[in-house]
């Protein structure tokens, strides 16, 4: 074998390597950008996005504790997270009992969510309305002050 067999061997090789790598990276592409990836990505991100204001909400409603709060507030997103996939992938094979009890385990758990995320926004519109009242009797006690001067005004004349 010559010098240049070898270097033939060595490029068909690497020519080979490289047409698997590609054939392999379009499928993991594909399969990366599939339906069922953008609608795991968009459940996902909508649970954590409510478990977000629903523990800044349960933090608002319960401002004494915290810590507690955001820990069990993580937990209960996380197990209604996964004993929802846990339903729906092992439906059949589950007993009628634990259906009975998983099944209103996460109804109560989206339930405390709800509460959480209606706290959060109860609290904005507190906050909102307090402003805005400030904000308000402001404006009045410039007009008082505006009308006022402009009876010295007039009476002076």
């Amino acid at each position: 074998m010559g010098i240049y067999s070898v270097r033939v061997t060595r490029l068909h090789k690497y020519a080979d390597f490289l047409l698997k790598f590609h054939l392999n990276n379009s499928m993991f592409i594909k399969k990366l950008f599939s339906l069922s990836t953008l609608a795991l990505a968009t459940a996902l991100t909508l649970s954590a996005i409510a478990a977000w204001y629903s523990i800044l909400g349960l933090t608002a409603i319960f401002a004494a504790a915290v810590i507690p709060v955001i820990v069990m507030g993580l937990s209960l997103e996380l197990g209604k997270v996964v004993t929802t996939v846990w339903l729906h992938r092992y439906w059949e094979r589950a007993g009628i009992a634990l259906k009975l009890y998983l099944l209103p385990a996460v109804l109560i758990l989206a339930l405390i969510t709800s509460m959480g995320i209606f706290g959060f926004l109860s609290k904005a519109h507190i906050e909102q309305g307090v402003t805005t009242s400030d904000a308000g009797s402001q404006v009045l006690s410039l007009m008082n002050a505006f009308v006022h001067i402009k009876r010295i005004s007039i009476a002076s004349v």
